[in-house]
């Protein structure tokens, strides 16, 4: 009996981080694909930015986005899956 409670323990302990990440207010694990926006969806809001799209790629977590800025310079921009927000990007 008192194994097993000890066992019930550790197992909740352990549990527990993996829960309140997930769990973070605008974060989603990076596992859970099948709520992202598709690639078109991406590409529309993108070029909705301002950006021509040259390319887009699944990044860990992200989509990444080879485009064109409005300056006419290539850059690579980090977009957010689950919105189509731009979260950062590398001039080139």
């Amino acid at each position: 009996m008192r194994t097993a409670l000890i066992c019930m323990t550790l197992a909740a302990a352990l549990a527990m981080p993996g829960f309140a990440i997930a769990g973070e207010e605008g974060q989603r694990p990076a596992g859970a694909k099948r709520h992202w926006l598709g690639k078109a969806e991406v590409e529309a809001k993108v070029s909705a930015a301002g950006y021509t799209v040259k390319k887009i790629k699944n990044g860990i977590g992200r989509y990444e986005v080879k485009a064109k800025g409005r300056d006419g310079k290539t850059v690579l921009l980090y977009i957010s899956p689950w919105t189509g927000e731009v979260l950062g990007e590398d001039r080139k």
